[in-house]
């Protein structure tokens, strides 16, 4: 089969099921603290915002300790602040490092390239591809200080002390906030950079040390408090847990929990393409190479910058409106065109395992065809029941937006995708509160209609 048109497919069979993706980003809404976070963004503006949230909710344990040493709560801020321009500051010096450094054979730069592979799969699969938007600015905030470490990977390869590395880690653990809830996530950046800067002598084996690393993170990740029950509601692109539906009950809910949670469709979605690139592929030029990475690069920064501040997707934008459909689907073809080139770099390191025959190269493409077209169904039918929900929330809206002013009112709840809290028959409850504050009611409590689960 032509190489060319074998990539064509590939690329076809890619953006079809990833536009579909995208589009599902239309039907996020508001849920749970989605409506106190809103409050709150209106009240204390776009910095107000920043501060409230780390000092209450993703660095709480650090707020607590920055509160005993600078007593006036309006110092708080100079903190965080500092901490702000220092991550700019590293991601100034991360690109520097690219643009005078950048090298196919540099083992800092593979480095640093599956180091952002890795940052990208972890934010596109945690934990709804079909409410991707909302969870994608709702887990980064969580990370915010560990997200420095991915911007500066490439400084930490060229540590030469293993204790230097170690106490830059330290400071950063620190700074995330210890937040109980999400230690998961902070041990998975740890223990995916720390593998990431160990030095090998070839791509290959700096690769298979990344995904393990990989593994064994996405696997303290699914089993963490709080991480649990978001992830194991993601639907994957490609379904492995059909796969191993033979399995004994037991194993299959160990395999589960220990690895399935996390969406290997979407780390399909990177080693597909790799694995085409490694075996079919033709090389590139290496300038091409170079302005794909930095720019891949920069564009999941800039996407990133956004996510970090929560105020820009609950303050600047009106409600229900998170559906950034063509940004996301350029996101996600930009993964995949980036486990491309990563399959390259690995070509150019070492060569193909021998020739393979024409029918194998055609067995192979309907293969990959196949897998990427496979997920299909599976994020139809997770539209279909988003698109439903989201029907009824903006109903909802409607008659509680029509109702303002009003002392009490009763109204069907809503638990989402992830059965979270909506309302209750308790007025007091935090989220009825939220809620009847975003509405401006005085009260707003469930009616007695079971609640709505798409």
């Amino acid at each position: 089969m032509n190489q060319r048109w074998a990539l064509l497919l590939i690329i076809a069979a890619g953006i079809l099921p990833l536009g579909v993706v995208a589009w599902g980003s239309n039907f996020a809404r508001y849920i749970a603290d989605d409506y106190c976070m809103k409050n709150s963004s209106m009240q204390l503006g776009w910095w107000g915002f920043i501060v409230f949230v780390y000092t209450s909710w993703t660095g709480t344990f650090s707020s607590l300790a920055l509160q005993g040493l600078i007593p006036s709560p309006q110092f708080i801020a100079l903190p965080i602040l500092l901490m702000l321009v220092m991550w700019l500051w590293l991601l100034y010096l991360a690109v520097r490092r690219l643009l005078m450094h950048v090298s196919v054979n540099d083992e800092s730069l593979i480095s640093g390239a599956i180091a952002f592979l890795l940052f990208a799969v972890f934010i596109y699969t945690l934990p709804s591809l079909h409410q991707a938007l909302f969870w994608y600015t709702a887990a980064v905030p969580y990370t915010l200080p560990l997200v420095g470490m991915l911007l500066n990977v490439l400084w930490l390869g060229r540590l030469k002390s293993p204790w230097g590395v170690l106490i830059f880690f330290v400071f950063n653990f620190i700074l995330a906030g210890f937040n109980p809830s999400f230690t998961g996530v902070q041990i998975f950046w740890l223990g995916s950079l720390l593998l990431l800067t160990m030095r090998h002598k070839t791509i290959r084996w700096q690769l298979v040390s990344s995904l393990l690393g990989a593994l064994i993170s996405f696997a303290i990740v699914s089993i963490a408090p709080g991480n649990a029950n978001r992830i194991a509601a993601s639907p994957a692109i490609f379904d492995l847990g059909r796969a191993l539906s033979v399995l004994p009950a037991a194993l299959r809910l160990s395999l589960h929990r220990a690895f399935l949670n996390v969406p290997f469709g979407t780390l399909a979605l990177l080693l597909i393409p790799a694995i085409f690139a490694f075996h079919f592929g033709k090389q590139i030029n290496r300038k091409i190479i170079v302005v794909g990475l930095i720019g891949l690069f920069i564009l999941a920064i800039g996407s990133a910058v956004v996510a970090l501040m929560p105020s820009l997707y609950t303050f600047a934008l009106l409600p229900p409106s998170r559906g950034w459909t063509i940004p996301l689907w350029s996101l996600l073809c930009a993964l995949a065109a980036f486990g491309y080139l990563l399959g390259l770099l690995v070509r150019a390191d070492q060569p193909p395992l021998g020739y393979l025959p024409r029918y194998a190269q055609i067995a192979a493409v309907i293969l990959v065809i196949g897998v990427t077209l496979n997920g299909m169904p599976i994020t139809l039918q997770a539209l279909q029941r988003q698109a439903a929900y989201a029907a009824a929330w903006d109903e909802r809206d409607a008659y509680l937006r029509a109702l303002s002013g009003a002392e009490s009112v009763r109204v069907r709840s809503f638990h989402g995708t992830f059965e979270l809290e909506d309302l209750t028959d308790d007025p007091n409850h935090w989220t009825n509160a939220c809620i009847a504050n975003y509405y401006n009611l005085s009260a707003i409590l469930a009616d007695d209609q079971p609640p709505f689960v798409p």
